[in-house]
């Protein structure tokens, strides 16, 4: 395996933004707000988050991890076009399903596995890249459809009604 300067920086941002998301989730005020709104919304409303304010702090964390993609994608490729985002959204549709839809740790998860299902697939021929992502996706959605990390959404005292 061989890796250009680029790749090696690549490796180092990916790196460098999960670890900056974990210590935002677990030991900053804000990451307490987002996982209690996460959670529950109207519970964290009624303890005097402001869920709204939190929600907007979601969005705009989601879009400038979208930029930061884009950004080192582009850097890979050294260009950069409108349609990029086509040929891997079956990739991380897929990602996002196997680590269950909402826990980001489960997303970096399932971002690897079908990351490295696909680059091996692709040893043989390139075009399986895509299916194996959506083989692997149809797989999950069957066995598992809230994907593999997905905890139960009912309460325990709901739960024993």
């Amino acid at each position: 395996m061989i890796l250009t300067p680029y790749q090696l920086v690549i490796i180092g941002v990916a790196a460098a933004s999960m670890l900056a998301l974990h210590v935002l989730l677990r030991y900053t005020r804000i990451g307490k707000a987002l996982r209690a709104t996460a959670a529950d919304a109207e519970l964290a409303r009624s303890c005097g988050i402001a869920t709204e304010r939190v929600s907007a702090v979601a969005w705009a964390i989601s879009g400038a991890l979208c930029g930061l993609g884009g950004v080192t994608l582009a850097l890979n490729f050294a260009s950069f076009d409108f349609h990029f985002g086509n040929a891997f959204l079956l990739v991380i549709v897929a990602a996002a399903v196997f680590g269950s839809v909402g826990q980001p740790y489960g997303a970096m998860v399932g971002a690897l596995v079908i990351g490295m299902a696909s680059e091996l697939a692709a040893i043989w021929t390139p075009a399986l890249k895509q299916v194996v992502a959506f083989v692997i996706l149809a797989l999950i959605l069957l066995v598992r459809p809230a994907g593999l990390w997905r905890k139960s959404f009912v309460p325990m005292d709901v739960a024993a009604r």
